[in-house]
């Protein structure tokens, strides 16, 4: 054999091995004999000695066989219990003693003493006495963990519950049953047609591992104790001794122990042993030699497996020859006919053997037996008699051959053998042989769990002649049961009860209990879920049942044949006359997310019992199997998981844990949990409660028919509020509200109301108690889930919350409705009593009148009454419908509305949406049906309805509201701001007051404008707007809805099987369109919803607000959809892994680490994450480690210490706690002081001297603390503290403490060989072998967390609550560009040096034409870039998304930055000191640009430009091109929800890499930042980056910042990682951080990028005032002069501010000449929107219109008179000449392909020259080069104002005022006019 034969039989070897041990030890059913196996484990430990490179850990030669039964603790053995070495010959035997000799030798031992014993053939197990009594009994297992039986070792009557000796002992026995016994046991068995054990010793072992020790105690097991694991105090030198010493004590000790002295002495032992086998009570399977003396085993000790100092001989199984006389047939319970040989008889291995099964035809023509042949028997494992051969030299020619019979003995029914199966079976349903058996299944647990019917009592009643059949069991009388036993009346009416309980059961198990052939537990609730009713499961076809996956042909046939038989339509119909259930009770589940799939379950799992598992995954639609094949989709993996696991992985299967379970059916105890939330709310809102209705109503009135509507809705509001605390109040009052958001949920509230709630079947409840199980101690992953159901029970004004939705949504409805049923009273009285009799039944016990009155809102809050209410409002809409059409009057003003469903209920036409979509097919479903649900609500038809009659409503009542007043204003042709620019307008003229004051109430007052109605906006446009003489109308929008329909018709979605969604964008454009009409709809809809009780146009809002309530479920859906369409090829969810720990890495200290199954481990610069296996820990001892390192391959091994919280920590302990007085000396003058509070400095008792008497005494506390005093803390001078905080902060500045401690590498080896610990290295890529380059800074923080240096004086603090994460690999078929493929670079390198990146559609085809794939010309457009386009070869595979292709493994490791950071107050105070002394600092100004999407401007103190620059070029990369191509088309791009998240995610990686820049600036220049503040009101523009993305790189840069770290430094150089720069703190929300965060200062926005930077002029003429023809000749009355610059040749405009209108700001100077400089760019409105605009001279144009009118300009002099003269349309003229002028910004559309983008100042500057940025770009940038630069420079400007401010008002030592930070309008024009900077 050479090697490569060697390792293929090795790998055979050990699959054999591992298989037949799993079947011996796991499963105690043995396919082949002892011998055999132990012939296949000597073939291949010879093997694995003469081939050492193949030998491995996990071979059977290297370790015990054996696992942990599912369902029994594990009990860690404390000394191991070890396999034997086998041996099989003499020869072996004196090898083993020679060794033994030699041995003795070299030790100086003279004489070797051997004890030859019985090997008991049994289970191996561990008695643990402590004081003498019996405390715990463990199997053997794997030697390390075993079983914990200590119960049904109880049951063992040879067991010692109690010993001669009050001693601690743990002894090692051999559990066995006697011959005698087995074989009677097997005797019965027979009988009863149950499977035969395979031998005794697996019979002791099935019947040992009961989970039932009832089952146990049946089972006559018995005990031989062979050795002392353990014992304290007592010594022995031999064996011998030891077990003389064990029969004293009272045990049962093996009972054949022969002394050997000698080599021939032990051979004669084994032979004598070997003799006496046959004799022997019990089996044995060969003899164990061992050495006696004690202290020589010691010195031998023991390998992994074995001991050095015993070995096992095993003897060969004895055969016997004997006639075989005769062949006989059994008929068993299923009709099986099995052949028994009767043989003459013999002994063999201690028996007389007479009988014998032949099992079936094929094995009897297999051996080729004959009636009267001379055959070999042997026993299968001494035991089990079976024939092996046939002596064919003996025969003699009289032999007959047997032929299997075709009629059954019994019954003298046809017996038919199947195609494919070795069976002879009875065809008889009637079969006497097969009624016992038949019935005694009925009955079963498994089937109809008829308890107390048991085999004896239906053999009596069978005897008396009581039943004859199954049927007759429903028909037995109290009399005949309860003359079975005696004094039986009890028990024949708990019988009679049981029967009459099993009518009930579901279907599936009557299924089962009728004995369908090949149809177990699994089929029949397959056939039930899928059949529904018995009948429905008789009638289907062949061809239907075998289409049925896992079914098949042959159950198909079965079943059929079974149905088509008289006999069971004979059964089922008196089954069903005796009223048995023939209906599935199972409520089918809605989510199907196994279905298909096949589940293998193995190994121990933690929460769930292997048939709690098995019911979810078949709720679910999956099945599971035994085995583990190709078709298996995934294995279920638990603890101690065998050979199963093996081959999935072998054959790629998926394995799954209990945490990926657990991930799976999280949102399944949602579901638990969201049911009893319903309950709970049904429950207490349908309880009598006595809330006063009748103010808030009165309330409602008062704000519909109030003229002063503020005060109204103020009075509203605080009522509101009052009614929402009295809903929540009455949840409060529930006795489990306080557990309703936590993980006691689950533990004490849900099984109760589970068991208890009538929504579940029995089979529900049982399967949702095994969800509730799998996550009991495992909720954190719930924390978002719980504080949004807090949200539905808020009493705050949410719109989720149950409160809001009673008060503020339906009670308004209702309000409403009183009002219509006023009017249905008042005019249609007699309507009202005709309607009470025909709905009558509807009603109940109510009048109509009550319903509609104010105290019914009290009924309508739980669901239940929202459906009734609902139900009666639709009855009565209908006949008043056709009450209307008979009376000719408007039915609209009778209309009851319908309530809103209760949150979190399930109302009675809600459209409802799956949590997540599995498949396309879902998605269409839920699509469809909200298409189905809109058409048959006729809403498209009633939509355009509205639109058509829009001038018919009242345009008084219907209103905006104004959230939507932007989109309205672009909708009816204006910009975003035209709506509210008049309400500003209307409320400044309304509004008194002058100056700040009035600017303030006038912006507070459009803040505040909630709504308007049409009519009045129409009039407030009609007087404010500027529209170039367009009259805007407001009813456009209500007509817009027709737009958005266009010839849209509802229709159903066409699903394809046959086209994946996620992989075809047509298909998801085509649903997208869809509903991005309805949401077009929806935001169109959601205009006119207002909350407030206002009089409303009844036809109007009747449709709009029933419609709104149908199609906001949009939302929603949309979501779900489009999540579902773009998600991406791979799946990045990461599965929380637990480990069985619920408290896993929650917290590092060292008095936790063992309960928290968790420590870190450090070697060689590399970090190691150790989790202990929760069932098999490693010993406290080796975990503590040693305090040396003792070998340079020793891992270390942190020990931590934390004083966390000394504030609350010390106090409670020193204090608080009983134990202060006895433990610390706690005084009654430290109590009373502190409970006084004086030793808090804020305290109006504040007193230092008690205040330092008690830290004197935390001192001396600490000092004896047992933990906390191991800190060695270095206190300041108790003197020097001024207040209690100060030592607080000292404590927890030096109350972190990292040690280390020491490990062997053999130790952690051998932990993770035994499965003890799992090691995983916190790994990165600068981790990896031969990394180079700079570490990331996750790499620095980690290494640096347990640096020297760090622990001296920690900057980063290691926290708890460390995770483990697991990402199962998603990409079966990854992307492989191939060996040899070209690859192709998307982006070039322009001239510029600048990133460029090709077009998609180019890119493509140049990358297929490299590659020679389609076409092999290129287009002209790719061609421009073919060159540029770099490619090359791949020289090996290059998988896309690799990492998606592998399994990984995640760890997330919270730590402290910045430890010992100061306080936010500190940092603001910090960067105040720095701005205040620093002489030499820089601002720089941060701004959003509309042509740049960042832009920044950086400036010294004295105004002057450092640095300007865009960031739309980062790296090289420009992001504004990749930006502008994705964005090409916005109409594309709304069509493609794929690439609106392409461009979301290219802008959140733009954003860090700004962020990293601008943080570079900060060092490089000493600045500090100014930038816009979104509190105060965020710029409205074109602006390329949006509010929620400039937000968020707010909130990186102050990331950032927080800690800044050049890594470029050594560590602990200032700016290195050990001394970074704190230049933020992170505030709690963005939106409380004011006007300074660290060294970022906000300023406000407004009048910065449209303003001259060089004199600070700036338009604050509100032209969109002034739209009337005399609007404007007025206008031109107010400058001061007009003239025409003889010099300049342009036109001057000198005027004052203060006398026009302007927007209500204050300007520092008034007084401005303008001049009609440069070119301006003129837009103009063609169909309703603003095209590109031209370039216009200004001059030339006003010379123009000037001559035209006759007017002479041409002198010099003033002209303002003559043109005031004018005609209106030359007065125009010159109004917009003027408004060009002023115009700062002139701008070109990009979409012209020109960078046009200009600030052009109309007024002269200091230096005679008028400002144009286009003159400063290039190499003369010292002032803004375009409009964006200008924006980031005044911004900076503005941060300079602030600089200065602090300059000049610090005072060292005290607080800066908040409001020197504030800078307003005025004081900017002040700072930028004056040029307050130079």
């Amino acid at each position: 054999m050479n090697e490569k034969q060697a390792q293929k039989r090795i790998e055979e070897l050990r699959k054999q091995t591992d298989y037949y041990a799993q079947k011996y030890y796991d499963d105690d059913a043995p396919e082949i004999s002892d011998f055999e196996y132990d012939m296949l484990m000597v073939e291949l430990r010879n093997l694995e000695k003469s081939y050492p490179q193949f030998l491995s850990k996990d071979s059977l030669t290297q370790k015990v066989g054996g696992h942990v039964k599912e369902g029994f603790e594990k009990v860690t053995h404390e000394v191991p219990l070890q396999s034997l070495q086998d041996i099989f010959s003499f020869e072996e035997v004196e090898e083993f003693c020679h060794k033994m000799e030699e041995k003795a030798k070299e030790n100086g031992i003279n004489k070797v003493k051997y004890v030859v014993e019985t090997k008991i053939d049994g289970l191996s197990s561990a008695l643990e006495y402590k004081d003498g009594k019996f405390v715990r009994g463990a199997t053997r297992g794997n030697g390390l963990v075993g079983e914990d039986v200590t119960q049904n070792l109880k049951t063992v009557k040879t067991i010692p519950m109690e010993i001669n000796d009050k001693i601690d002992i743990t002894v090692r026995g051999e559990v066995f049953i006697s011959k005698t016994d087995f074989e009677k046991m097997n005797q019965e068995r027979e009988e009863n047609e149950e499977e035969l054990f395979a031998n005794a010793r697996n019979a002791a072992a099935g019947s040992l591992r009961q989970l039932d020790s009832k089952i146990t105690a049946t089972r006559p097991l018995d005990i031989y104790i062979f050795n002392v694991q353990k014992i304290d105090g007592k010594e022995f030198n031999s064996h011998f001794e030891e077990l003389e010493y064990l029969e004293k004590l009272g045990f049962n000790v093996n009972p054949v122990r022969i002394p050997c002295e000698t080599i021939e002495e032990v051979k004669e032992a084994i032979r004598k042993i070997g003799e006496m086998r046959e004799d022997l009570t019990f089996g044995i399977d060969g003899a164990v030699i061992k050495i006696d003396d004690l202290k020589f085993r010691e010195i031998l000790g023991t390998t992994v497996k074995t001991p050095r100092w015993a070995i096992a001989y095993k003897y060969p199984p004895e055969q016997k020859q004997t006639i075989l006389k005769d062949i006989v047939c059994q008929v068993g319970r299923t009709g099986v006919i099995t052949p028994m040989a009767i043989l003459e008889p013999v002994k063999v291995a201690g028996s007389t053997i007479s009988k014998t099964t032949l099992h079936n035809e094929d094995f009897i023509k297999e051996k080729g037996l004959k009636i009267g042949d001379t055959v070999v028997i042997q026993k299968a494992g001494d035991v089990i008699p079976e024939i092996v051969k046939v002596v064919e030299e003996k025969r003699t020619g009289e032999e007959k051959d047997f032929k299997m019979p075709r009629i059954c003995p019994v019954c003298g029914a046809e017996a038919v053998r199947e195609e494919g199966e070795a069976a002879v079976r009875c065809t008889g349903i009637e079969c006497p042989a097969k009624l016992f058996r038949n019935l005694v299944h009925f009955v079963s647990r498994e089937a109809m769990n008829i308890d107390g019917l048991g085999e004896n009592i239906i053999q009596q009643l069978l005897d008396r002649e009581l039943i004859h059949n199954i049927s007759d069991i429903y028909e037995l009388k109290f009399e005949d049961i309860a003359s079975l036993k005696k004094n039986g009346k009890k028990f024949a009416q708990n019988l009679i009860d049981s029967i009459n309980a099993s009518k009930e059961n579901d279907l599936y198990r009557l299924i089962t209990a009728l004995g369908i052939r090949h149809v177990g537990g699994k089929a029949s609730k397959m056939l039930a879920r899928k059949y529904r009713t018995m009948d429905n499961l008789a009638n289907a076809t062949f061809e239907e049942l075998s289409e049925i996956k896992d079914i098949g042909e042959v159950m198909a046939n079965s079943i059929r044949e079974f149905f088509l038989q008289e006999q069971t339509a004979d059964l089922l119909n008196k089954l069903k006359s005796a009223g048995v259930n023939m209906n599935c009770l199972e409520e089918e589940s809605t989510d199907k997310r196994f279905e298909g799939k096949t589940f293998v379950l193995t190994g121990s799992l933690e929460k769930y019992t292997r048939k709690e598992a098995e019911d979810i995954i078949e709720r679910l639609g999956g099945k599971t199997s035994g085995s583990v094949s190709k078709k298996t989709d995934y294995v279920l993996a638990g603890e101690d998981a065998g050979s199963k696991l093996t081959k999935a992985q072998s054959l790629g299967v998926t394995i799954i844990s209990e945490d990926e379970l657990r991930a799976e059916m999280g949102h399944e105890l949602k579901a638990i949990m969201d049911d009893y939330y319903r309950n709970m709310i049904e429950e207490t809102l349908s309880r009598k409660c006595n809330i006063n209705w009748s103010t808030l109503f009165a309330a409602m009135d008062s704000v519909a028919r109030s003229a002063n509507k503020k005060d109204a809705d103020k009075i509203l509001e605080k009522v509101q509020k009052e009614k929402r605390e009295e809903i929540h109040k009455l949840f409060k009052e529930q006795g489990n509200f306080e557990k309703l958001f936590k993980a006691e949920l689950v533990s004490d509230v849900l099984p109760d109301f589970i068991g208890k709630y009538e929504g579940y079947s029995d089979e529900e409840r049982i399967s949702k108690l095994g969800t509730i199980k799998l996550f009991k101690e495992f909720m954190t992953s719930f924390k978002a889930y719980f504080d949004n159901r807090k949200n539905v029970f808020s009493k705050e004004n949410i719109s989720t919350s149950i409160c809001h939705r009673v008060v503020n949504d339906n009670a308004f409805i209702f309000w409403d409705n009183l009002n219509a049923f006023k009017k249905i009273d008042k005019y249609a009285h007699d309507a009202v009593e005709t309607i009470e009799g025909e709905i009558s039944g509807k009603l109940g016990e109510w009048k109509i009148s009550q319903i509609y009155s104010v105290d019914f809102l009290g009924m309508v809050i739980p669901q239940s009454g929202i459906t009734f209410y609902n139900e009666v409002s639709g009855e009565i809409n209908k006949y008043m419908n056709i009450y209307c059409q008979k009376e000719k009057q408007n039915s609209r003003q009778f209309k009851l509305k319908r309530l809103h469903k209760q949150i979190l209920c399930i109302g009675e036409t809600s459209f409802e949406i799956p949590e997540k979509y599995e498949s396309d097919e879902e998605v269409y479903q839920s699509v469809n049906d909200f298409i189905g649900m809109i058409k048959n609500n006729d809403i498209i038809s009633r939509l355009e309805h509205l639109a058509e009659n829009v001038n018919k409503y009242d345009a008084d009542k219907i209103y905006i509201n104004s959230k939507s007043y932007e989109n309205v204003s672009k909708c009816i042709g204006g910009t975003w701001n035209t709506i509210k620019d008049c309400l500003r307008l209307w409320y400044n003229e309304n509004i008194r007051g002058s100056g700040k004051n009035k600017e303030k109430k006038v912006g507070k007052a459009v803040e505040e404008d909630k709504y308007k109605s049409i009519a009045m906006l129409n009039q407030l446009l009609e007087n404010y707007s500027d529209g170039d003489g367009r009259i805007y109308n407001v009813q456009l929008y209500v007509e817009h809805i027709t737009k958005i329909i266009g010839d849209y018709k509802p229709e159903e979605l066409v699903y394809d099987a046959n086209i994946r969604v996620i992989e075809q964008d047509e298909k998801a454009e085509e649903i997208k369109s869809v509903l991005d009409i309805y949401i077009a709809i929806l935001h169109w809809i959601k205009a006119f919803i207002i909350e407030d009780a206002v009089e409303k146009d009844t036809d109007f809002y009747y449709e709009i607000e029933e419609i709104f309530d149908k199609v906001q479920s949009i939302i929603p859906l949309y979501n779900m959809v489009r999540n579902y369409t773009t998600q991406k090829p791979y799946k990045q969810e990461k599965i929380k892994l637990k480990f069985n720990t619920p408290t896993l890495a929650e917290g590092w200290h060292k008095s936790k680490e063992y309960s928290n199954n968790a420590i870190i481990l450090q070697r060689d610069g590399k970090y190691y994450l150790g989790i202990f296996n929760a069932k098999n820990k490693p010993g406290k001892k080796i975990i503590e480690g040693c305090s040396q390192k003792k070998n340079k391959a020793d891992y270390a091994k942190m020990v931590y210490y934390l004083l966390p919280k000394p504030h609350m920590n010390l106090p409670h302990v020193f204090i608080k706690s009983k134990e202060a007085v006895k433990n610390y000396g706690l005084s009654n003058y430290i109590v009373e002081g502190y409970d006084k509070d004086k030793h808090i400095k804020s305290s109006n008792g504040f007193d230092i001297k008690y205040c330092r008497d008690l830290i004197d005494y935390f001192k001396d506390c600490i000092s004896k603390h047992p933990e906390w005093k191991n800190f060695n803390f270095s206190f300041t001078d108790t003197a020097l503290y001024n207040d209690i905080g100060e030592f607080y902060n000292e404590i927890k500045r030096q109350g972190y403490k990292i040690e280390w401690t020491y490990i062997s590498e053999e130790e952690i080896n051998r932990l993770d060989e035994n499965g003890q610990i799992y090691l995983f290295q916190i790994y990165n890529k600068d981790f990896a072998e031969g990394s180079k380059g700079t570490p990331n800074l996750h790499t620095l923080y980690l290494k640096n967390l347990f640096s020297e240096d760090n622990l001296k004086d920690p900057v980063f603090m290691l926290n708890g609550n460390t995770e483990v994460f697991f990402r199962k690999s998603s990409i079966k078929k990854p992307v492989v560009h191939k060996k040899g493929s070209v690859l192709v670079n998307r982006n070039y390198i322009d001239l510029n040096g600048t990133r460029i990146t090709i077009p998609e559609k180019e890119y493509k085809e140049i990358y297929e034409y490299c590659n020679g794939i389609g076409n092999v010309n290129l287009s002209e457009s790719a061609m421009k870039y073919y060159d540029m386009a770099k490619h090359y070869t791949a020289t090996m595979d290059i998988v896309k998304d690799y990492r998606y292709t592998v399994d990984k493994f995640f760890i997330h490791m919270p730590m402290t930055i910045n430890f010992n950071a100061e306080s936010n107050n500190n940092i603001n105070e910090l960067a105040l000191n720095f701005v205040a002394k620093n002489d030499n600092i820089h601002i720089i100004g941060v701004d959003r640009g509309e042509r740049n999407l960042i832009y920044i401007s950086v400036i010294d103190s004295k105004g002057n430009i450092i640095k300007q620059k865009s960031y739309n070029v980062v790296n090289d990369y420009d992001y504004k091109s990749k930006l502008k191509e994705r964005e090409y088309d916005r109409g594309d791009a709304r069509k493609n929800w794929k690439r609106i998240n392409n461009i979301k995610e290219l802008k959140e990686g733009y954003l860090s890499q700004v962020v990293h820049e601008i943080a570079q600036l900060v060092i490089q220049y000493n600045a500090i930042i100014a930038m816009e503040d979104l509190n105060y009101g965020f710029k409205r523009g074109r602006f390329k980056v949006e509010r929620q993305v400039y937000q968020k790189f707010e909130n990186m840069l102050i990331n950032k910042l927080n800690y800044l770290v050049d890594k470029r430094k050594n560590a602990d150089e200032a700016g290195g990682v050990l001394k970074g720069y704190q230049l933020t703190y992170i505030p709690e929300r963005l939106k409380n951080i004011g006007r300074q965060c660290g060294i970022i200062f906000y300023v406000p926005a407004a009048y910065t990028s449209k303003i001259d930077p060089t004199t600070g002029f700036v338009n604050l003429f509100n032209f969109n005032a002034i739209t009337s023809q005399e609007g404007r000749r007025k206008f031109i009355n107010k400058f001061k002069h007009i003239r025409y610059n003889l010099n300049m040749n342009l036109f001057e405009f000198e005027f004052d501010y203060n006398d026009f209108i302007t927007h209500n700001t204050q300007i520092a100077k008034t007084e401005w000449s303008v001049y009609t400089n440069g070119p301006r760019i003129k837009k103009e409105r063609v169909n309703g929107k603003w095209n590109d605009g031209y370039e216009a001279d200004i001059t030339e144009v006003m010379k123009q219109k000037l001559s035209d009118n006759g007017i002479d300009y041409a002198d010099g002099g003033d002209i303002l008179t003559r043109i005031a003269e004018a005609d209106y349309k030359l007065v125009s003229g010159i109004f917009e000449i003027f408004r060009l002028t002023v115009q700062l910004r002139n701008s070109k559309s990009e979409s012209c392909g020109e960078d046009y983008d200009r600030i052009i100042s109309p007024v002269l500057n200091e230096s005679n020259r008028f400002y144009d940025s286009d003159e400063y770009s290039g190499e003369n940038e010292i002032l803004p080069v375009d409009a964006d630069a200008n924006g980031a420079y005044c911004i900076a400007l503005k941060g300079l104002y602030e600089v200065k401010q602090i300059r000049e008002n610090w005072v060292e030592g005290d607080k800066l005022s908040g409001d020197l930070l504030k800078i307003s309008n005025a004081d900017w024009f002040d700072f930028i006019q004056n040029k307050r900077y130079e």
